[in-house]
């Protein structure tokens, strides 16, 4: 339940409509002129999406920022994303990501014997630097395997993975 300047009160509605086009910043639904109350500008501060795939919604809060006359009795409305948790736009961002490219995985768990041994054919571990870190192995493989797979708060990467080998990108 929110504000309402106009009922001067709270409004809580619950509205479904099919997203047309979606991206990481925003998307678009097409409604039907007797069912919208959307004008340009409206700050819809609770809203969930349901994405195909997805076990749980996202949760962002959007705002109304076009409305296009479309045929006969359907007009079209763009979104913009306000507000969203960091969980929901990692996977909203892996979910846009799939679709242009489906090797791209943002949210899935990295296979660590594939990173470290990227690690050595890019030469990020040259011969010199493993012989310094060689005694702290264990504790760096550790450290990864936290940030990878439970520093999802703090930290991200991006994952290109082409048939059985994955090419790790990280962005933090």
């Amino acid at each position: 339940m929110k504000w309402c300047p106009f009922f001067q009160g709270q409004v809580s509605l619950a509205v479904q409509n099919k997203v047309d086009d979606i991206s990481t910043s925003g998307f678009s639904v097409t409604v039907p002129d007797k069912e919208s109350l959307l004008i340009p500008g409206l700050i819809i501060s609770q809203m969930t999406l349901q994405l195909p795939g997805m076990l749980s919604n996202l949760s962002c809060a959007a705002q109304v920022i076009y409305r296009f006359k479309q045929k006969k009795d359907l007009t079209k409305y763009g979104f913009y994303i306000l507000d969203m948790p960091l969980h929901d736009q990692r996977r909203l961002f892996d979910a846009v990501s799939k679709v242009a490219d489906p090797h791209v995985n943002m949210t899935g768990k990295v296979n660590m014997d594939s990173l470290w041994e990227l690690f050595f054919d890019s030469g990020f571990i040259y011969p010199d630097k493993y012989g310094i870190i060689s005694p702290y192995t264990k504790a760096l493989k550790a450290t990864y395997r936290k940030l990878y797979e439970d520093g999802q708060d703090i930290f991200t990467h991006i994952t290109y993975q082409d048939q059985v080998r994955s090419t790790p990108h990280v962005y933090g």
